[in-house]
């Protein structure tokens, strides 16, 4: 992810995620260079599901959160049917969140641009986290903005029965040339009481580096949950000294980190890795873009990184479900003029589709899908929506959000990332 503009971008988005008006209805789709099974004519008329357009702000496997006001959010555990707990934000605002996450009782994470906050799993009391800096002593993020923003969300992550979050601040401070002038990577072990900061470029150095690496910011940190290391991957420009795979092992007991740096350059600006079995899959911020993939202990190797799907647009990331789907989300700051509601899906990774998703009212070429949460307990996939990704300050009232899912059932998948017992 290049561009000043970016910043600006994302930050609206986190805004316009947790406080969008909900969007009525629209269904338009054009053919692909493969159509899917729903044929031109079913595509077109109005017996297709009608797609909801929606205010939700974070979903996980048994977890919805929903904005039902412009500063009062709920929780459903039956995905939407009945809520059953309620919070209403006074300090800080709902509005001034750029970083929400949920964990499994229930207790929050959110920040601003410069404090985080743990709400109990109770919804009664919101409390400042305390900040630790590397040295695990109080803490001041440097920046006026952006301090706790991340790029693609949030998920759970655990080590052992503990559920942890690690992620990594995206902002751009600095010009495509220069490094980033503050770029943190977080972690929190008791749900948010505390973050730390684990790791931080251009001031913590590798345990196979003799020099620190420089950033402008981070795209994503993943965590593979078969040795529950966690990965974090840099950008942007000049590629070779700012883009950058780090791997992380923690040791609970000791609360001790070991970084170990992986790779640099153009095989290594991703903005999102997603693991399965012994392969890894990245989303190459390029263009062309696309999906690649390697094994996870070649990946040090760039001449084995094997690519899945091509596309001429860069991409924010996809979405992969357990049946061994996937959809491809893209930008548009590359590449050709393609519709931004432009979806490439896969009911096997092999045979790809491109579907135009439904989009709410007031969209245009430049509106975009922007982030997908991993499917939910009943296969849902929610995706954010952008409606102008190079003037986020016209999309003003918000677009919300929608499931993704539902756009591809309605072009023959009804099946999309259902998972494997349903």
């Amino acid at each position: 992810m290049i561009a000043i503009t970016r910043k600006w971008m994302y930050g609206i988005m986190a805004v316009v995620l947790l406080c969008g008006l909900a969007a009525a209805a629209a269904s338009e789709v054009v053919d692909p260079a493969h159509s899917s099974p729903a044929d031109a004519a079913t595509k077109q008329n109005s017996n297709l599901k009608p797609v909801s357009f929606n205010r939700h702000v974070f979903v996980a496997k048994h977890i919805l959160i929903t904005c039902i006001s412009m500063d009062t959010i709920a929780l459903s555990t039956d995905g939407g049917k009945t809520f059953i707990k309620k919070f209403k934000f006074s300090t800080p605002a709902l509005a001034s969140l750029r970083l929400f996450h949920a964990f499994s009782d229930h207790s929050l994470l959110v920040a601003t641009s410069n404090k985080c906050y743990y709400i109990d799993p109770g919804w009664t009391k919101i409390t400042e986290s305390a900040v630790l800096g590397l040295d695990g002593k109080p803490h001041t993020p440097a920046l006026s903005g952006d301090n706790f923003f991340s790029l693609n969300g949030t998920v759970s992550q655990y080590i052992g029965d503990v559920e942890v979050l690690c992620w990594g601040c995206y902002n751009n401070n600095s010009p495509n040339s220069k490094p980033g002038l503050y770029v943190p990577t977080w972690f929190t072990k008791d749900k948010g009481k505390t973050v730390s900061l684990v790791y931080q470029n251009s001031v913590s150095i590798p345990a196979n580096k003799t020099e620190p690496l420089q950033a402008r910011h981070v795209h994503q940190v993943a965590q593979n949950p078969k040795d529950g290391s966690f990965w974090i991957q840099t950008g942007d420009e000049a590629r070779p000294l700012f883009s950058h795979w780090i791997k992380g092992n923690y040791d609970i007991t000791t609360d001790k980190w070991i970084w170990n740096w992986i790779g640099s350059g153009d095989n290594y600006k991703t903005t999102m890795i997603q693991f399965k079995g012994d392969y890894m899959y990245f989303a190459v911020d390029l263009y062309p873009g696309g999906i690649s993939k390697c094994l996870i202990s070649e990946a040090h190797d760039k001449t084995k990184h094997v690519v899945v799907k091509r596309i001429e647009n860069d991409l924010s990331g996809f979405v992969m479900g357990e049946r061994g789907d996937c959809a491809i989300q893209i930008l548009k700051f590359f590449g050709p003029d393609t519709p931004g509601n432009t979806i490439y899906y896969s009911p096997d990774m092999v045979k790809w589709y491109t579907i135009l998703g439904d989009m709410p009212p007031g969209y245009t070429k430049k509106s975009v899908y922007i982030h997908g949460y991993p499917p939910d307990s009943e296969g849902r996939v929610l995706m954010n929506i952008l409606l102008d990704y190079a003037h986020p300050s016209s999309s003003a009232g918000s677009a919300g959000a929608v499931w993704l899912n539902e756009i591809i059932a309605n072009h023959g998948f009804p099946d999309a990332f259902k998972p494997l017992d349903k």
